[in-house]
């Protein structure tokens, strides 16, 4: 089952505003900022990837998490928390 968190994806739409970045830009920043931060080459965070996060409350592997968590200075329960996802069923294409 896949989870969707349409609470983390406000938060990283209103944190990602609030820095002036689109998607794309912040995609951009945030490999520019993989060379030398804690997370290494592996950082990359596509546009495609933040959008789905905002849009459809898509939840990314922990990696991910961890990237878009400490760019924003924050933990990646601060975004992520258990209580806010939502198990969806992709047979039926509804939250359960």
């Amino acid at each position: 089952m896949a989870l969707i968190d349409k609470y983390a994806g406000a938060v990283i739409a209103r944190e990602r505003k609030l820095r002036g970045h689109s998607p794309e830009s912040l995609a951009e920043e945030i490999r520019r900022q993989a060379k030398t931060a804690p997370w290494g080459a592996r950082g990359a965070v596509d546009a495609h990837t933040i959008r789905r996060i905002e849009k459809r409350g898509h939840v990314p592997g922990m990696r991910v998490q961890f990237v878009l968590a400490h760019y924003f200075g924050m933990r990646p329960d601060q975004i992520w928390d258990p209580a806010h996802s939502v198990e969806l069923d992709r047979r039926e294409g509804v939250a359960c």
